[in-house]
């Protein structure tokens, strides 16, 4: 955006916005006009939230003078123009007369003026807000602006009906019902059916939704790593409008970088863990065969100690570690090999989805690490989903955060930071490779244990897709076989 001339069309296009008739072919440039220049996302911001201080301000607009209320809402000690004032500042000075003197004359001024909601601030926990251009108050509605979240988390809902959960550290730029960029740090997006097309901006490009779910993250030098937990997205490398999207569907994800978008298998790090280095995401190979515990003769179940009298789930792998009596769970795998009997096995990788369970408080757990071992023996692997308990849990430990190490190899482990509410986690490395290559029947029987002992038995209780969860993917594991 260069000269007054481009100025003044972003100041009529955000009037035309604000007052509720801006038209479509406005949007699309008014889109245009904020996205390609920083100094016009800057006014952009700040012209909305004058808007908003403003409203704020409409209750005694006709006690107070209009110099008073122009010095609480614009910058600086004085009001009055000044030669070195600029654009920017006559603006805000041109603005805020009229709005006061429209206000004074009809009294409803405000709400002409009062910008239009693009979303919803739903719910946060263990939130601490930074600099932030909108309200930060659960239940709020929220204008085109900009959000820092310090720590913890916040779910939005936008008017599109897009969902997206917010993890601190981040900062977002709310610039429509359907439309955000993340500048930096992670979210979550659902988005229904009825709110496919959702987009999010990320600083080397953007993610369309097709009609799923999606993790993103931001790292400090702006690369963004996307996994898609469920249906389909498009990505869409770099800035200009004619670039061809690409499309990843579940359990894909990669990187979106300054020189362009590379897919890489779902590894640990691009959802919900630590972010993969270069090396390591040049590296991941492609995997040929995809297995469930849905697949065949595979299951998925969990156990709980005795005494645990709540937290069920029909949907859901659910885990905790509390020294307590009762509440205590376990998770067991079993993963039908059949598909690549005869063929050898190059890698492997597990891949499990952790979603909310609102069971128990997050602000009670710690960061906790969760192992994954390998029965040993064939034998177990005929365990009946239905009936396994407490006891009966292959390899089984009273202790409870373990198995018995007898009877079972640690393969791998994950962590998931405190507050963290969903992701995508996996475990992957030649331990994996070397049990599956042992296995004697077609069957590998896994228990997924929480290793950290948390501190209250009111502390959260971990969730996992199961086999019945509507949406997101079952455990699964990802091989790279080739022919003997």
């Amino acid at each position: 955006m260069h000269g007054e001339h481009g100025h003044e069309e972003l100041l009529a296009l955000c009037d035309a916005l604000l007052e509720g008739t801006l038209e479509p072919g406005g949007r699309e440039r008014l889109e245009e006009l904020v996205l390609s220049d920083a100094g016009a996302r800057k006014f952009y911001v700040e012209y909305l939230q004058l808007h908003a201080a403003l409203r704020a301000q409409s209750g005694r607009l006709g006690e107070e003078s209009l110099e008073s209320v122009l010095r609480s809402v614009t910058p600086g000690r004085d009001p009055r123009p000044s030669p070195q004032s600029g654009l920017v500042r006559g603006w805000w000075l041109r603005a805020a007369a009229a709005f006061v003197l429209g206000g004074i004359v009809t009294g409803s001024c405000w709400m002409l003026a009062r910008p239009a909601a693009v979303a919803v601030l739903e719910e946060t926990s263990s939130a601490r807000w930074e600099n932030c251009t909108v309200p930060t108050q659960p239940g709020a509605r929220l204008a085109p602006g900009r959000l820092q979240l310090g720590t913890g988390l916040a779910r939005l809902v936008f008017g599109s009906g897009a969902e997206l959960t917010l993890e601190g550290p981040a900062e977002l730029e709310l610039i429509g019902r359907d439309l955000c960029r993340l500048d930096s740090g992670a979210a979550v997006v659902h988005v229904p059916r009825e709110a496919r097309g959702f987009r999010v901006r990320v600083p080397y490009g953007e993610v369309t939704d097709l009609g799923t779910e999606f993790g993103i993250r931001v790292d400090r030098e702006g690369s963004s790593a996307v996994q898609v937990l469920e249906g389909r997205v498009a990505v869409r490398p770099g800035k200009k409008a004619g670039t061809p999207p690409m499309e990843l569907v579940s359990g894909e994800g990669g990187w979106l970088r300054s020189d362009g978008f590379e897919r890489a298998a779902v590894g640990e790090g691009l959802v919900g863990g630590p972010a993969l280095s270069e090396s390591e995401a040049a590296g991941v190979l492609n995997f040929t065969d995809e297995i469930t515990t849905r697949t065949g003769q595979g299951a998925a179940s969990y156990v709980w100690s005795p005494g645990t009298n709540k937290h069920f789930s029909e949907t859901l792998l659910l885990l905790k570690n509390v020294r307590d009596q009762g509440f205590v769970r376990k998770a067991v795998l079993r993963f039908d090999l059949g598909a690549v009997q005869g063929k050898e096995l190059d890698s492997a990788q597990l891949t499990l989805n952790f979603i909310r369970t609102g069971f128990g408080y997050a602000a009670l757990s710690r960061d906790s690490v969760f192992a994954v071992y390998g029965v040993t023996n064939d034998q177990a692997d005929g365990w009946d989903p239905a009936k396994v308990s407490w006891e009966t849990l292959p390899a089984f430990s009273p202790e409870p955060g373990g198995v018995d190490s007898g009877r079972a190899r640690r393969l791998g482990t994950f962590r998931i930071p405190r507050g963290t509410v969903e992701g995508v986690y996996t475990v992957g490395g030649e331990a994996l490779v070397d049990f599956l290559r042992r296995d004697g029947n077609g069957l590998a029987t896994l228990v997924l244990v929480c290793e950290t002992e948390q501190a209250s038995k009111e502390s959260v209780v971990f969730g996992f897709a199961g086999n019945r969860h509507p949406t997101l993917a079952p455990p699964t594991l990802r091989l790279r076989t080739v022919l003997r």
